[in-house]
């Protein structure tokens, strides 16, 4: 209730817009190398469906609501010095509305269905990452936290929650969240939490996946519950 009277006693989420799948031919299917260098086979990409937007040189990606209609398309800048020339990381191309989705959750219903836990990353990025170690039950909330729409969609899951945030967002960040601490009453909430610096510094903005599998594998094994 408390969760709710924060954002003005919204109890429904604003609609999105579907949009026509014609969208996606204004971009390029080609191999993105930069990713697959970090470690993301092209396999993985094509089932995501991303692509390429040579207008703007970014990498983009169809934006699907929870059953899998495009609402959006998402893009992420090539350009390493986008900061130098105030470019953004990363932009939507059409209006976003309220977040009652998670990014992937589409493709992953029917493991979800089965399996015991939920991990929620910020990025679709990590979650091609994760399936790329060989564990596919992750999903994105495209942001540092979790909404209220959000925590009505996990509870429904009937799982365990894994929170799997960057690691510039700190545990007590996370805990202080009162969406989180209201998910704490529906189900288990565990953390990934890099509390031995496996990560780097925290202003490198890592994903608990950026630095392979065998730090995955001891941050995942430290996870914390809150």
């Amino acid at each position: 209730r408390k969760s709710t009277r924060k954002r003005k006693n919204k109890q429904v989420p604003e609609p999105h817009k579907i949009l026509d799948k014609s969208v996606l031919s204004d971009f390029e299917r080609r191999n993105i190398t930069k990713w697959i260098a970090e470690g993301i086979p092209q396999s993985i990409m094509d089932h995501y469906g991303i692509m390429y937007d040579k207008e703007s040189n970014r990498i983009v990606y169809p934006v699907f609501d929870n059953n899998g209609n495009l609402i959006n398309v998402k893009g992420r800048t090539l350009f390493d010095n986008y900061k130098d020339f105030n470019i953004p990381k990363y932009m939507n191309y059409y209006p976003v509305g309220d977040l009652d989705y998670f990014q992937a959750f589409c493709f992953k219903k029917k493991i979800l269905a089965k399996s015991k836990e939920v991990i929620v990353f910020e990025s679709l990025k990590s979650v091609m990452k994760l399936d790329s170690f060989g564990m596919y039950n992750s999903i994105s909330s495209e942001t540092s936290q979790i909404n209220i729409f959000q925590v009505r969609e996990l509870v429904q899951l009937h799982c365990d929650v894994v929170i799997a945030f960057d690691n510039d967002v700190s545990l007590d960040e996370i805990k202080k969240k009162d969406t989180i601490r209201l998910l704490c009453y529906f189900t288990n909430v565990y953390v990934v939490y890099d509390r031995d610096g496996l990560l780097g510094e925290k202003s490198e903005k890592n994903s608990p996946v950026d630095k392979g599998k065998e730090i995955w594998d001891e941050l995942y094994k430290q996870r914390i519950k809150i």
